[in-house]
């Protein structure tokens, strides 16, 4: 058996192919669909002028494919100003973990 040899032009041509984009888009939306299923409804401080009238935290989930440092990346992410206390909680509300929890769902944690 031979030795691994590595080959930047190889490991580059993988990541810019648009088969991996796929894939990574496809993980994405199954993770996002996940976090939308499982999302609290009706959440947003009335009080908020921020919060749209209509809108929810599901309602501001989406996926999809970002280059980072050149890199394809899938990326689920809640658009919602009150996102960070779903996700977190606060003093007075318990995290609900909404991406986390979608995350390792969907396996890709």
């Amino acid at each position: 058996m031979s030795d691994f040899v590595y080959n930047p032009a190889v490991e580059q041509a993988i990541l810019a192919s648009p088969g991996l984009r796929a894939i990574l888009g496809a993980k994405a939306q199954h993770v996002g669909e996940i976090a939308i299923a499982t999302a609290p409804v009706g959440s947003g401080p009335a009080h908020d002028q921020r919060v749209r009238e209509g809108t929810d935290y599901r309602s501001n989930i989406g996926a999809g494919v970002i280059d980072v440092g050149g890199r394809p990346a899938g990326r689920v992410l809640a658009e919602a100003p009150h996102s960070i206390w779903v996700e977190i909680g606060t003093s007075k509300m318990e995290p609900f973990a909404t991406l986390r929890r979608a995350l390792e769902a969907g396996g890709a944690s």
